[in-house]
């Protein structure tokens, strides 16, 4: 059964009364990370009318285009879910209400418009504030009934627009029209009119927002959208998936310690790269150019074959068996090409520029091959123990952080540690599946006093780091 997941507070402060809960599921307002935590899969419908964005970070367009992505229906109107329906309705999002259309028009463009300040759920999101819409909807109303000038509205709506969002209220609407040169007498008797026909266009846009999308016809859905990776929206997925960054955690210190890594890793992209059934045909005939890996061919070398035929097939290298692309010069050491075979220079390249994606480490392929080995949960308790030392070396020196370790302390303990010369680290690190030397780096700091320093107090392990 598909579900409806609705995003409310003070837009509709008494949505558990009006809303039967096998209807839609209530939430409070979205936030960012919201979405991306949210068990909604294809047919289900995301409802958002109000959303943090002032001490809760807001929530993002790509959660809502990677939610779309996922054949989730993302419906929006009201406050927040009407400025982001109105910025990404040409990507299927689906507005409803005068709000969304004035922002979609262009006839609402500031986003304070329906921003106000409210009360916590517990006491009802009460409104400690008038959202300017309300108040502008308010006046154009009593402008349409003959019991306003146009000339007044427009100074009362100036003078509040002018005003921070926290400080609009019934209350100023007398300060601003006094201040817009209107009569006392007068500014007080528009104070009194928006108070008596008060009207609540968030509240109207957000039953007609609820109603369309839990009608038993809603319409047909928009197409579905494609959204690419980002590394931010990659972050954003692993801080959801990962709380507490558990997994990646001991990831690293696998990729950092583990002395197979290097190899683990060389297997899991030339698998992935070989998975291209056309290259692997191609391997297993005589599809490699004439010359250009001449020699017997190991079994092992078919993989090999099949992913550097893909890399050709994607466009990453040119191979016309006239020798070794001159790519391969920037991924690979002058002493391995002087040593080594054109099929492992190539794979050298292929391993150490692999990425999921522009920007996207192969995390996602790593984390169930490293969980499924023995030296993942001695991984996992150095992690636990560096997390605990860093903590308690914060306890004994308040400016210690992990991050600001020096680099001429930890990058002469990763060349001990990997047996490389430190020319060759950067090399080392893509070899180990980071994305550079600065990935390996950071990820060595957060370490390094659990496995540098593990047997000292904190203090004397926080002075070895810095001193």
């Amino acid at each position: 059964m598909n579900r409806t997941y609705f995003f409310v507070g003070p837009s509709l402060p008494d949505a558990a009364d009006l809303v039967d809960p096998s209807v839609a599921e209530l939430r409070p307002p979205v936030g960012s990370g919201d979405l991306l935590a949210l068990p909604a899969g294809p047919g289900d419908s995301v409802v958002i009318a109000d959303g943090y964005f002032h001490h809760v970070r807001a929530v993002r367009h790509k959660e809502i285009l990677a939610l779309m992505a996922r054949g989730v229906r993302v419906w929006g109107g009201a406050s927040m879910g009407a400025l982001r329906a109105a910025e990404l309705a040409p990507f299927g999002m689906t507005g409803v209400g005068r709000i969304f259309e004035s922002f979609r028009d262009g006839t609402l463009v500031a986003d304070d418009e329906v921003t106000l300040v409210h009360a916590p759920a517990e006491e009802g999101y009460r409104r400690l504030s008038e959202p300017l819409v309300n108040l502008r909807a308010t006046l154009a109303g009593a402008v349409a009934g003959g019991r306003c000038s146009r000339d007044e509205a427009e100074a009362v709506v100036t003078g509040l627009a002018g005003m921070p969002y926290q400080s609009r209220a019934l209350g100023q609407v007398a300060v601003v029209a006094r201040g817009a040169g209107i009569d006392p007498l007068r500014a007080g008797e528009l104070a009194d009119l928006c108070r008596r026909d008060y009207v609540d266009l968030k509240r109207a846009d957000t039953l007609e927002l609820l109603a369309a999308a839990t009608a038993p016809d809603p319409g047909p859905p928009p197409p579905p959208v494609r959204v690419n990776e980002t590394v931010h929206l990659h972050q954003w997925r692993v801080a959801h998936d990962d709380p507490g960054g558990a997994a990646h955690g001991a990831l690293r210190v696998c990729q950092l310690l583990d002395p197979e890594y290097p190899r683990v890793h060389e297997q899991l992209v030339i698998r992935f790269l070989a998975g291209c059934p056309d290259c692997a045909a191609r391997a297993a005939g005589d599809g490699v150019a004439p010359g250009l890996l001449a020699g017997p061919v190991q079994e092992a070398d078919r993989a090999v074959d099949a992913a550097i035929l893909h890399a050709e097939h994607a466009g990453l290298l040119r191979l016309d068996g006239a020798g070794v692309p001159s790519c391969i010069e920037r991924w690979t050491s002058p002493e391995e090409r002087r040593t080594l075979g054109v099929r492992e220079l190539l794979t050298a390249f292929l391993v150490r520029g692999f990425r999921l994606r522009p920007g996207l480490p192969p995390d996602a392929l790593a984390l169930p091959v490293v969980r499924a080995r023995p030296f993942h949960r001695d991984a996992e308790r150095v992690w636990r123990r560096a997390a605990e030392l860093n903590r308690l070396a914060r306890t004994v020196r308040p400016e210690f952080e992990p991050g600001r370790l020096p680099a001429r302390v930890v990058l002469p303990w990763l060349a001990e540690l990997w047996h490389r010369a430190p020319a060759d680290l950067e090399l080392a690190a893509l070899d180990r599946g980071f994305a550079d030397l600065r990935h390996a780096l950071d990820a060595a700091r957060t370490v390094y006093l659990a496995v540098r320093h593990g047997g000292t107090t904190p203090h004397r392990a926080a002075e070895a780091a810095t001193g």
